[in-house]
């Protein structure tokens, strides 16, 4: 953060603040900001704004000298309106429409809605306003006479004492000569102390601050200064103040007179301070939120432009934060999110701004790298290495160590560049790190936003395939050793339309990925079992088995069960016919797989481990498994007959087999060569292009039965 933004008082928020507390903060600002408006109404004084001609505020006061109705003059009356002819020629020659001027204490005749004439003093200071580039005319109309206010004796005897605005009057010199008891009361000095006071304030010009300057400046120039200020009052206690000063002039003399009307506001600023915060601020880790990153965001572009320095987006994502919230409970993830914003802060440099975006996702935005794109991406990289080690360290969490390490992706900005599009960047850089591995470090390019794309159009289609039902089952036979067909495995192709036939191996990864291979396994599962029914009334294909591939994904659903007993009971088919084709990968939470799997069991189906050997899983893990048939890796196969290893792996799984007693299979069978090697090793079962390779229903329903 900057040393600006550290100057900046944040008040400390508990989490949890509800939102009929923040209403009341609102209400309570309202009623602040009510009391501060009504003294607009309450002065003795008329008060009347003129811009581009036109009034577009005037207050009661002046309004009662007038006898009008407000209606009947904002947005309808001008200063014309309201004087003689005379006075319109005096004002006409004194104010130009062209350049802001000031003048005071002009004598002036004000027409009332019944034309009677009121004798008047009128100051008026205009400017051109930076928006709307109009003139803008602000008038203060005092009636001469007996309510002629703030000028020589009558300014002390007529001041009003009971209203809860300080007042209090300078003369030329800047020396006190009244005060009421308002001002005393929020500044909390004694009158004699107030004197001391306010040379400090306005006549040592050796101990002025830059807003005293401001304010001394613009009363000299333009006769009137008004704003906001904070102000040390005594035993150091601070306010914010509504100040206005206004310099006037005696209607007797040539002597000058100024005007200071304070009023505490301190109250309304914490509130609004509160809100600012709570409304920039994530709740749980105290860490500045979204909106504050786009803040930030804006900021260093503006500063990028000028320092042509370099500036890198870090978006950080917990790697197992699902975890710890599966088996501790969401308190425990609280406290590690709390954990690792207490980390990622003290890691900051001082301009610097980490965020927390939501859920386990923060972001973090490093400035002031150098300006060679390629060294301020080490610059990144180091920085991005320090926070994941930090990140890395063990947590203690409810009396447990809990190890959690983060996947970072960077994305290098600069001025042209904009929040959204770069937030985006260093997600996509995020998701490339946990593909590759996780706990990474990942840049952004070019190419990953290309895949990303693809990625997207990838899921809206694989979205309508499911609605459009451009899914089909093809059918790959497994043969025995006399070639005749026992059993098939159901292969899921799809009928895009416009790249033709997708083969399952293109588009499965992704469908895992995103969710969406839990509808598409159910398709399968209830296609297959309508398969099945539908066999049974054909004698020569009722007796083969029907394999489906499971994803792990689909064992993870609790729905998963349920769904299975319901499509199968609602086919009708002999759950023995069916095979679950499951991976080594199901094992890394063995407690609920196998919980799952003899749910299964019990019902009649039974279960093929595909791809075996590929992964870790250990012979004690296999023994536990219900698993009623080993499937023969297809890149054993392969290099069956040229590596020595492959041979060695394929004579093992069969061994293995046959002391468990479990069936095997070999697949991806290619040539005679290795459907040859493969006999002489004892295997008896065989799936692969050699024999059949995967065909549609029409044809495998026609091929002919060999019994």
């Amino acid at each position: 953060m900057s040393d600006e933004e550290d100057k900046i008082q944040k008040p400390q928020i508990k989490v949890g603040i509800s939102e009929p507390f923040i209403t009341e903060f609102e209400q309570r600002a309202a009623s602040l900001l009510k009391q501060i408006d009504s003294l607009f109404n309450q002065t003795e004084i008329g008060i009347l704004t003129i811009e581009n001609g036109l009034c577009t505020s005037i207050n009661d006061k002046l309004l009662t000298w007038l006898g009008y109705q407000k209606d009947n003059v904002v947005g309808k009356l001008t200063i014309s309106d309201l004087l003689t002819p005379d006075s319109n020629l005096l004002l006409n020659r004194l104010i130009t429409d062209k350049l802001p001027t000031n003048y005071n204490n002009i004598s002036i005749e004000l027409l009332d809605r019944t034309q009677f004439i009121h004798r008047s003093l009128l100051s008026c200071r205009s400017y051109i306003d930076p928006i709307s580039s109009y003139l803008v005319g602000q008038f203060t109309i005092i009636k001469s006479g007996i309510n002629t206010l703030f000028y020589d004796d009558l300014i002390i005897q007529s001041l009003a004492f009971h209203i809860n605005m300080g007042i209090c009057i300078l003369n030329e010199r800047g020396e006190l000569l009244q005060c009421n008891n308002a001002i005393i009361s929020i500044l909390g000095y004694s009158k004699q102390e107030l004197k001391a006071f306010i040379k400090g304030f306005v006549v040592d010009t050796n101990n002025r601050s830059s807003i005293v300057k401001e304010i001394h400046d613009a009363v000299i120039s333009f006769g009137i200064w008004e704003g906001e200020v904070p102000i040390i009052c005594k035993n150091n206690r601070f306010i914010f103040a509504k100040l206005n000063i206004t310099k006037v002039y005696s209607t007797s003399s040539l002597n000058a007179y100024y005007i200071g009307c304070i009023y505490d506001i301190t109250e309304k600023v914490k509130l609004e301070n509160q809100s600012n915060y709570i409304a920039r601020t994530d709740m749980l880790t105290n860490l500045p939120n979204r909106r504050a990153y786009y803040e930030k965001f804006t900021r260093e572009i503006s500063i990028i432009g000028r320092s042509h320095l370099n500036c890198a987006l870090a978006y950080i994502d917990l790697d197992n934060f699902k975890q710890i919230n599966d088996t501790k409970g969401h308190g425990s993830g609280d406290k590690l999110l709390i954990e690792v914003a207490r980390r990622l802060r003290i890691s900051l440099r001082i301009d610097d701004l980490v965020v927390r975006m939501g859920g386990d996702e923060f972001v973090i935005i490093i400035t002031n790298l150098n300006q060679d794109i390629s060294v301020a991406a080490f610059q990144a990289r180091k920085i991005a290495t320090e926070i994941q080690k930090l990140i890395d360290k063990p947590y203690n969490l409810d009396n447990s160590e809990f190890i959690c390490t983060a996947s970072i992706g960077i994305a290098m900005f600069g001025k042209d560049d904009n929040p959204e599009i770069t937030l985006k960047r260093a997600d996509i850089a995020m998701y490339s790190a946990k593909k590759t591995g996780k706990n990474r470090i990942q840049f952004f390019d070019e190419a990953m936003q290309v895949a990303t794309i693809n990625q997207v159009n990838l899921d809206q289609d694989l979205r309508k395939a499911l609605v459009n039902k451009q899914f089909e089952l093809y059918y790959q036979p497994q043969f025995n050793l006399d070639k005749c067909i026992t059993s098939a495995e159901a292969l899921l192709r799809w009928n895009h339309p416009t790249k033709g036939v997708i083969e399952a191996e293109d588009f499965i990864s992704f469908a895992e990925d995103n969710g969406l291979i839990l509808p598409i396994g159910e398709w399968v599962l209830e296609n297959a079992c309508n398969k099945l029914k539908a066999w049974k009334g054909n004698p020569s294909m009722r007796e083969i088995k029907l394999a489906i591939n499971i994803s792990p994904r689909q064992f993870e659903d609790k729905d998963f069960i349920r769904n299975t007993v319901n499509i199968i009971h609602k086919s009708g088919i002999d759950p023995t016919f069916l095979v679950f084709e499951i991976t080594e990968s199901i094992v890394h939470d063995l407690a609920s797989s196998l919980k799952i799997m003899d749910q299964l069991k019990r019902l009649g189906i039974t279960f093929s481990m595909d791809d075996f050997g590929t992964g870790y899983s250990s012979l004690a893990v296999l023994i536990e498994l219900p698993i009623t048939q080993l499937k023969i890796d297809k890149k054993f196969v392969k290099s069956i007959t040229s590596s020595k290893s492959a041979k060695t792996v394929i004579e093992t799984i069969i061994a293995m087999s046959r002391i468990l007693h479990v069936d095997f299979i070999a697949e991806g069978v290619e040539t005679d060569t290795q459907f040859r090697a493969l006999i002489s090793l004892g295997c008896n079962s065989f799936q692969g292009n050699l024999l059949s390779p995967a065909i549609n229903l029409n044809l495998f329903e026609q091929l002919p039965q060999k019994r």
